[in-house]
């Protein structure tokens, strides 16, 4: 899909669109990889031109596509959030959210692949849409065995994020993710 087209999809299409992005990520050979961003040496963020050409992402990714789209669109008050789980130095489940504000409510679109976190959300504060956000976190986490209740839950913590660097690390992203506001 061209930029042209991608930018000219309503909200129910674009939905449809991203939910239908092949969930996993290029490494720099061009080998797909259909899993999350195991490979710190080889994932890198991409840009939404990027996710477009090659039609497969994580989240992160889509967070920056979908960023691209409601920038271009005018969308009021977005924002990006990481929430993750720390396990160990080098396993830590996440998953990053973009939100708008609309008519006073803060609306979370989630195309993402899981019935738990997929969806186009509306809530009344802020503070409700990161306490939903950190129920279906856990739930996902528990259903898809990311991590278990024998981990400390809290250990999960959720940052909101400024737009990143493209082609940055997993960890690179994490680090930028940090230097956020922390909200869990």
């Amino acid at each position: 899909m061209t930029q042209e087209e991608f930018l000219n999809l309503n909200l129910d299409s674009l939905y449809s669109y991203t939910r239908n992005i092949t969930y996993g990520w290029m490494d720099s050979k061009g080998k797909k990889h259909f899993c999350s961003n195991n490979d710190d040496l080889e994932y890198h963020l991409q840009t939404p031109e990027e996710t477009l050409e090659r039609n497969i992402a994580i989240c992160w990714d889509q967070v920056e596509l979908l960023r691209y789209y409601f920038e271009k669109k005018k969308y009021q008050d977005i924002n990006t959030y990481l929430i993750y789980m720390y396990i160990t130095d080098d396993y830590c489940p996440s998953h990053s959210i973009i939100t708008y504000k609309e008519n006073n409510n803060y609306i979370w679109f989630s195309p993402d692949f899981s019935k738990d976190m997929g969806g186009i959300f509306k809530y009344q504060s802020e503070q409700e849409l990161i306490e939903d956000l950190k129920k279906r976190f856990i739930k996902h986490g528990l259903n898809e065995q990311y991590f278990s209740i024998a981990n400390n839950l809290e250990n999960i913590v959720c940052y909101k994020y400024q737009k990143p660097s493209f082609h940055i690390r997993g960890s690179a992203f994490y680090n930028h993710c940090r230097k956020g506001k922390k909200v869990i």
